[in-house]
């Protein structure tokens, strides 16, 4: 996650697929807080009668917060997404940065582990959890624990694959490669996590899938209402049908969700 994105229409998929999962559930949320500039694609927050009905009060939400940094510029920050509480009140955080200036230079990798052992105790008692790492999931043999070369944006999948032992709903951001089948991809990382895990594919602005690890039957539902109401937003938009966002079963196959 970097502070630049904060509005911007992935923002606003991940914060009402996450209103929609967490419902009755305490939530906690792993910002993987990577810095940088601002992001571009806010051009969502001046369409309300096609994007507001999704999620009404997330949608004023973040469309203050543009609003006030437009007439103000300067860095948009995460921390006004929890002032504010668009996510569910009770929400956890922990947003230590991922900053290799932070860690000494020759136990870099200690550092990084020592980082996720605080997630995971920091989060230990929420019912479902959301992760957010700034460029997604990597194998773990490609996972570069010195963080050189921005390494640090990645999770790697052995992260992922501890934040869903436990067995609770577990949301993981990926970002999806710019260039080959995002299909494949999809499918691949499918099957490394545990069974019933979901997918789903925004496809606006850049192209970021949503894995939903450990999916109860109302999990699911809920998964599958949210991502019928993003298609119906979309469709208002004019895309046509092979131009939606996507969702993948645990199979690996799409999924027609519930309209």
């Amino acid at each position: 996650m970097q502070d630049r994105y904060v509005g911007d229409i992935g923002d606003y998929a991940k914060y009402g697929l996450l209103r929609a999962l967490s419902k009755g559930k305490k939530l906690g949320v792993a910002w993987y807080l990577y810095q940088g500039g601002d992001g571009r694609f806010i051009h969502c927050l001046d369409e309300p009668d096609v994007w507001k009905e999704l999620s009404p009060n997330l949608f004023v939400g973040l469309k203050s917060i543009i609003d006030d940094w437009k007439n103000n510029p300067g860095p948009r920050s995460v921390r006004t997404i929890q002032q504010m509480e668009l996510l569910p009140v009770g929400t956890k955080f922990t947003a230590k940065p991922l900053d290799t200036s932070l860690a000494p230079a020759t136990d870099r990798e200690n550092w990084r582990r020592q980082w996720f052992k605080r997630v995971k105790d920091d989060l230990k008692d929420c019912e479902i959890v959301f992760a957010d790492p700034d460029k997604g999931l990597v194998n773990d043999n490609k996972f570069k624990w010195s963080g050189k070369n921005h390494g640090w944006q990645h999770m790697p999948l052995c992260e992922a694959i501890a934040l869903s032992d436990s067995g609770r709903p577990t949301v993981i951001y990926h970002h999806n490669r710019r260039e080959g089948n995002h299909k494949e991809e999809i499918q691949h990382w499918i099957k490394k996590f545990p069974k019933r895990t979901y997918a789903f594919r925004c496809r606006r602005g850049t192209s970021r899938t949503f894995f939903v690890t450990n999916s109860c039957d109302e999990t699911a539902k809920a998964l599958k209402e949210f991502v019928g109401c993003w298609h119906t937003a979309e469709s208002k938009r004019g895309f046509k049908s092979h131009q939606l966002s996507q969702l993948f079963g645990p199979d690996g196959k799409l999924i027609k969700p519930e309209q």
